[in-house]
């Protein structure tokens, strides 16, 4: 029981050091949406782009965080610690999906634009 509280009290403590970082990627995704909006993005073309950087930077974070936090593999003993780690390299993951698909969406959108006007521009 201790280890899940201590796990919930680790994850509180995240959630209130990096608030700041969280409000700011809101605002950045929303920023993001509204342009692929704006353009009239290609969102299933931004869905690509997206779902497979979001696996890579899983499974990057996944790799990395235990040296980043100053731990060792080895230091992962308990089931609580795997989840952990799990768990926030699935948030790492699903950030930079939700960062990529707008903006993904948004350059497909422009290259789609580009390509419909000098197909009409070559008759």
């Amino acid at each position: 029981m201790y280890e899940i509280w201590l796990a919930i009290n680790i994850v509180w403590e995240v959630l209130v050091a990096h608030a700041a970082t969280a409000v700011l990627l809101a605002v950045v995704f929303v920023a993001l949406v509204v342009h692929a909006i704006a353009r009239r993005g290609d969102w299933r073309a931004g869905w690509r782009w997206a779902w497979k950087s979001a696996v890579f930077a899983g499974v990057a974070a996944a790799i990395v965080l235990p040296s980043l936090t100053g731990a060792s593999w080895s230091d992962l003993a308990y089931v609580v610690d795997w989840l952990l780690l799990v768990a926030i390299a699935a948030v790492v993951a699903a950030v930079v999906g939700a960062l990529v698909w707008p903006l993904a969406a948004a350059v497909r959108a422009g290259g789609a634009a580009r390509l419909e006007a000098h197909g009409r521009a070559a008759g």
